[in-house]
């Protein structure tokens, strides 16, 4: 049993060049990035809550403040503050005059600005100090996407690594999150989002800030069904990027692409069998009806179709995959 896992997968997969294939595997090191370089300019933004409305962000509060004292709705109450712990406890032993008062006496303070003592501003600050400090693993959990394998494989001649999630090597990846698509504004990138914000515990808002920013996307990003490890550059480091170690035996398998050459299959072959003995190898095989198989890669010599990968059931390459070797 897997003591570390905060998920069900057995592993996760990088697509890949073949030139940075021969690097990782030689090396034995991932690249963790710094957001800057990603991709996608939407993806974990330099500046945060720009739709929070600081004008309006002591009505939102007072607004929490009096639904709290009619219904104390306020979920995860682990994470709440002492400060919010000790109102909702006031709350609950007032009777309905006193409750009265109670709201009351925020609305007398409604568009006070120092309600927020400057909780907006100061988030913002920390945000942009620790924006160039974040790194980023980024895995996918399909391996049969056609268009997954032509923007991130080389358009098909590049390769696809699976790693495997060890627990007794703590695997870094035992703690992926998926990515989470849509184009809703996010929670705590509203006004509303973020008063609820203020009454939980600093550690518990900043980590979920920082796992909503970083593990969210637009709903056009769908189809790579990421997953993500977010961590911290480590001291001394100067790159936008770091290149950290696996362990050999987390590297579980890896797929060529259709069109990768026979020199770059040659030499990724050799460092396997040198270095990953373990490690098994597949053939990615496009064929006129538009479909993506995978055989088990035996040099020259193809196994039987007993060896074709099963791939995941829940698609529909799957179904038609399963249906051929059936």
């Amino acid at each position: 049993m897997n003591n570390n896992l905060i998920h069900n997968r057995h592993s996760f997969y990088k697509h890949t060049s073949a030139t940075i294939a021969k690097t990782i595997l030689v090396s034995r090191k991932l690249r963790w990035s710094n957001p800057s370089l990603f991709n996608d300019p939407f993806d974990v933004p330099r500046d945060i809550c720009d739709r929070v409305d600081e004008d309006q962000l002591s009505d939102a509060l007072v607004d929490r403040l009096n639904k709290l004292v009619l219904k104390q709705d306020l979920p995860n109450p682990e994470h709440h503050s002492q400060a919010t712990r000790k109102l909702l406890h006031a709350f609950s032993k007032a009777d309905e005059a006193q409750k009265q008062q109670l709201i009351g006496g925020f609305e007398e303070s409604r568009r006070d600005p120092k309600i927020t003592s400057g909780a907006l501003k100061e988030i913002r600050k920390q945000w942009r100090s620790m924006y160039d400090d974040q790194r980023i693993l980024c895995f996918t959990k399909r391996w049969d996407s056609a268009s997954m394998w032509d923007r991130y494989s080389d358009g098909h001649s590049g390769a696809l690594l699976e790693f495997a999630c060890v627990d007794h090597l703590d695997s870094a990846w035992l703690v992926a999150k998926p990515v989470n698509y849509t184009d809703e504004p996010l929670h705590f990138n509203t006004t509303e989002g973020f008063a609820d914000m203020m009454f939980y515990d600093p550690d518990y808002a900043a980590s979920k800030i920082m796992e909503e920013y970083t593990h969210t996307k637009t709903a056009d990003w769908a189809y790579e069904k990421e997953w993500r490890i977010a961590s911290w550059k480590r001291p001394n480091e100067i790159c936008n990027y770091s290149d950290y170690k696996f362990h050999g035996d987390e590297l579980h398998g890896i797929t060529f692409g259709a069109l990768m050459s026979d020199d770059n299959k040659t030499e990724l072959t050799l460092l396997v069998k040198d270095q990953y003995p373990h490690v098994k190898l597949w053939q990615a095989i496009i064929e006129g009806g538009r479909r993506q198989l995978w055989r088990e890669f035996t040099g020259c010599l193809w196994q039987n179709t007993s060896t074709f990968r099963t791939p995941d059931r829940s698609s529909l390459l799957g179904v038609l995959t399963l249906n051929l070797v059936a």
